[in-house]
């Protein structure tokens, strides 16, 4: 059972940055499900925004069930529209740092723009907080400082 847990664990990863080009027929119409963020996530864009020392601007986030073992999905839009999907089951059963990973990954893709970066440490710990696996616990304890220096710094 615990073999099963830990598996599920590792799988759980973000989704693809979705570029929705169908939005170009009607660019005046919001084409996002949510204007505005469940205010579940208000610390985590406070934080983000902090770190970031600047404001995200209009990019809602908020629950949806994912599919695929998906913890979280950042939609983009040719319009510039964007919105953030996290998976309800994931953020459930998900520690504080999994939580703050999850969203600075989605916001990494949305606001920054960044794709995945997948290196790892030599001690297992994902090299930036933009890898396609979520970052655990025990790595946002031990590289939360590295992390936030490679997203916003370089």
């Amino acid at each position: 059972m615990l073999r099963k847990i830990i598996i599920l664990l590792l799988l759980s990863s973000c989704g693809k940055n979705i570029f929705h080009k169908d939005h170009i027929h009607n660019p005046s119409k919001d084409p996002r499900k949510n204007a505005i963020s469940d205010p579940a996530f208000d610390n985590y864009i406070a934080s983000f925004e902090f770190d970031y020392d600047r404001e995200i601007g209009d990019i809602p986030i908020n629950f949806n069930d994912l599919k695929d073992q998906k913890a979280g999905v950042c939609y983009t839009w040719s319009s510039g529209h964007a919105e953030i999907e996290i998976d309800r089951s994931y953020w459930d059963t998900a520690t504080e740092n999994e939580k703050t990973a999850i969203i600075y990954h989605e916001l990494g893709h949305c606001e920054l723009g960044r794709g995945h970066f997948d290196a790892m440490r030599k001690d297992g710990c994902a090299l930036s907080i933009m890898n396609w696996i979520v970052i655990r616990d025990k790595c946002m304890d031990l590289h939360f400082d590295d992390y936030i220096e490679e997203m916003f710094r370089q």
